[in-house]
C-alpha cells in the first residue's frame, strides 16, 4: 500500500488544462491518440505522450453531459460516448467533436439521477454477424448489482438498439471495461470505495482481467478513483482518474503479463 500511494506522486499527471474529471479514454488506431471524456462534457484528443491536441466542452444538461465512458467505433471511427444517467450513446465526429447520432439504449430508468442505475463503462466487441452494419458493445452497469450488458447497435440512429445478453459478475463495482478481440480478454476496472476505504484493501482501484467471464488475475492501481482505462497496440495502459488525472505507463503488458 506504501508503495501504491508513493507511486501517485513520481507518475505524471498529463490531464489538460481546465479539464474536469477524466472517465473514460480510447485508443484510435486510425488517429494513433487518445481520446479522453469526462463528468462534466469535456471530450480531449492527446497524443501517444499526452501531449494536447484539441479539446471542447460539449453543450447541454448534466444528465447529458455526464460522460463516463468512450470507445471507438470501427465502422466510421467515431467516438463512441457513454451518457451515464441517460443510458445513451452518442456517436461523436472525432475531427469536429458533432454529435451525429444518439442511441437510447433499452433498460434506461426513467430519473436520470438515480447513479447507481448508471451505466459507467463502454467497450466495443466487434460486428454483430445476425445484423448487416450493426455493432456489438458491452456496457457495465456499476453496481447494486454490478452487471455487463451486451447491446447490439445499428450503423445511423434510425433503428433502436437491442439488448442481447446481461452478466452479473461476483466483484464490487464497474468503471470501465476494455475488450480485446485478438485474445478475447476483458479488462474490467473497479474503483469503488466504500467497502474498502477503512479496510485493509487500501485507498485504491483493482484491475480485474477476465476470459469468457471468469477472472484470471487482479491488480492494484494506485489511484483512489480510477474510472477508465485504455490500451495502446504496444501495451502501454492510460488510467483517467475521476480526482483530477491522465497517467500513462508505458510498456505495462510486457511488464505485468509474466503469468
Amino acid at each position: 500500500m506504501i508503495f501504491l500511494t508513493l507511486l501517485i506522486f513520481f507518475q505524471e499527471n498529463l490531464i489538460p488544462e481546465k479539464f474536469k474529471e477524466p472517465s473514460g479514454l480510447a485508443y484510435s488506431e486510425k488517429r494513433k491518440t487518445i481520446f479522453v471524456v469526462g463528468d462534466e462534457g469535456h471530450i480531449a484528443e492527446l497524443d501517444k505522450d499526452g501531449k494536447l491536441i484539441k479539446m471542447k466542452k460539449m453543450p447541454g444538461d448534466s444528465c447529458e453531459r455526464d460522460f463516463e465512458a468512450v470507445s471507438i467505433d470501427p465502422r466510421n471511427n467515431n467516438l463512441l460516448i457513454m451518457r451515464e444517467p441517460l443510458w445513451e450513446i452518442i456517436s461523436v465526429n472525432p475531427e469536429s467533436f458533432e454529435i451525429e447520432f444518439t442511441y437510447k439504449l433499452p433498460g434506461a430508468p426513467s430519473n436520470c439521477k438515480d447513479e447507481d442505475w448508471g451505466l459507467e463503462a463502454l467497450t466495443v466487441i466487434g460486428n454483430d454477424e445476425g445484423k448487416d452494419g450493426w455493432l456489438k458493445v458491452l456496457a457495465g452497469k456499476q453496481r447494486y448489482p454490478a452487471a455487463i450488458y451486451e447491446f447490439s447497435i445499428p450503423l445511423e440512429g434510425n433503428e433502436d438498439p437491442t439488448l442481447n445478453k446481461e452478466h452479473k459478475l461476483k466483484i464490487e463495482s464497474i468503471s470501465d471495461l476494455y475488450y480485446e478481440k485478438e485474445t478475447n480478454n476483458l479488462w474490467i476496472l473497479d474503483s469503488w470505495l466504500i467497502q474498502r476505504m477503512l479496510t485493509a484493501g487500501g485507498f485504491h482501484g483493482r484491475l480485474f482481467l477476465f476470459k469468457d467471464y471468469k477472472k484470471i488475475k487482479t491488480w492494484h492501481l494506485p489511484f483512489p478513483l480510477s474510472e477508465g482505462i485504455s490500451f495502446t497496440p504496444s501495451g502501454d495502459l492510460w488510467v483517467a482518474d475521476d480526482t483530477g488525472g491522465i497517467y500513462l505507463f508505458k510498456k505495462w503488458k510486457e511488464k505485468n503479463l509474466n503469468f
